[in-house]
């Protein structure tokens, strides 16, 4: 099968900004809807004439943000539209589209199936009242509910939910647990469970760093996890990536497409891209952007070839997060030190047997960073 690759669109509009969201994002509005959603075909088709490769097949299709959900019907036709005209889809590709549940619409649901997209990953983050306050997050957890009824009635048979834990120990009451079991309870394809960090620049960070907000212990961050972890895996759900669960056949086919180092063009302010080495990201702003795609000279904050040792380093931090793990021949380093810290990984409960590979296990996880630390001072 001819070579393929990926497309990322990022949506970078929002209502407001929840206060732990490090992603580029710009106040929504008509106009700038309708001037993103033309642009964006532009784009494309500046890229198609820059990379003499980008002929090849479209293997994933992926809407994040910011909120895509809340681009108008006409504009998720338009956008589907134009992009259709310059690169072609192969036919049952995956196609997922981010959404909020608090504002999601029948119509917007529609307007997505009609526009080919089959899979739905719904930002719920909880379904707790105080945890959902906590988190700047304006649905409820009966919106959280109805989405996926909305969604299952609109024809989406594969839906995903986002849930956050390590919340401050004050919250603790109102229960990761119960976040999981109402997640359980609507019998989603897949999760993705994400520790919440406290990155800088956010609101959340600016706050940690005046000391006024902390989260949990290690340890409880570690129970958080392997409870989650262990109950999914329970019910049915393959622990296949660090943050990820499925049901059996139900992956993320455009994440993995990334852990596995695939090609993969972003479209979009702040939109990164990866192509035969080269790696490269739009700037983050949406009049920069704009005003890149119409002189027809893109605006990149970013473009750079990657040199071998980080392309090395990124791949084994990328295949040590999915459940086939790393090869060990591909592995840098003298060989007796690669299996003598695999066997300490395996005596750890950190590794599992995998046929020649590094495969983490649920604890594996935990300690991700410190074990491709060890792995690239070996290859050093």
């Amino acid at each position: 099968m001819p070579r393929s690759f990926s497309l990322y669109v990022h949506v970078p509009f929002c209502t407001r900004t929840c206060p732990y969201c490090n992603f580029y994002q710009v106040r929504h509005g008509e106009g700038r809807e309708l001037a993103f959603t033309r642009a964006v075909p532009r784009e494309a088709t500046l890229l198609r004439e820059e990379l003499a490769s980008a002929d090849r097949d479209v293997e994933t299709v992926y809407w994040g943000g910011g909120t895509p959900s809340l681009l108008g019907a006409d504009s998720v036709a338009s956008l589907a539209e134009g992009l259709a005209d310059v690169f072609h889809v192969r036919p049952g590709a995956e196609f997922t589209v981010e959404a909020n549940p608090g504002e999601l619409t029948a119509e917007t649901l529609r307007a997505l199936r009609a526009a080919g997209a089959n899979r739905l990953s719904l930002g719920c983050q909880s379904f707790q009242p105080e945890r959902l306050s906590f988190l700047g997050r304006w649905h409820t957890p009966e919106q959280n509910r109805n989405a996926v009824s909305d969604a299952r009635a609109a024809g989406f048979d594969n839906v995903s939910l986002d849930l956050i834990f390590n919340l401050p120990p004050e919250l603790a009451a109102s229960g990761w647990r119960a976040d999981v079991e109402a997640a359980l309870a609507l019998a989603p394809e897949h999760l993705s469970l994400y520790g919440l960090t406290l990155e800088p620049r956010t609101a959340f960070g600016k706050r940690a760093a005046r000391g006024e907000l902390a989260l949990l212990a290690p340890e409880a961050y570690a129970e958080e996890y392997l409870w989650a972890a262990s109950r999914l895996e329970a019910a049915g759900y393959e622990h296949y990536e660090t943050s990820s669960f499925a049901l059996p056949g139900r992956e993320s086919a455009h994440n993995g497409r990334y852990w596995s180092g695939a090609d993969y063009l972003g479209l979009g302010p702040a939109a990164h891209s990866f192509w035969e080495g080269r790696r490269w990201a739009n700037a983050a702003s949406l009049e920069r952007w704009l005003a890149g795609v119409e002189s027809g000279r893109l605006a990149r904050e970013l473009d750079e070839c990657q040199d071998p040792d980080s392309l090395y380093a990124e791949a084994v931090y990328l295949g040590l997060r999915s459940r086939r793990g790393l090869e060990l021949e591909r592995l840098r380093g003298e060989p007796t030190r690669v299996l003598a810290f695999r066997q300490e990984l395996l005596r750890a409960g950190l590794a599992r047997e995998g046929g020649g590979r590094v495969v983490l296990t649920d604890r594996g996880h935990l300690v991700l960073d410190e074990v491709v630390t060890r792995l690239l001072t070996i290859a050093s």
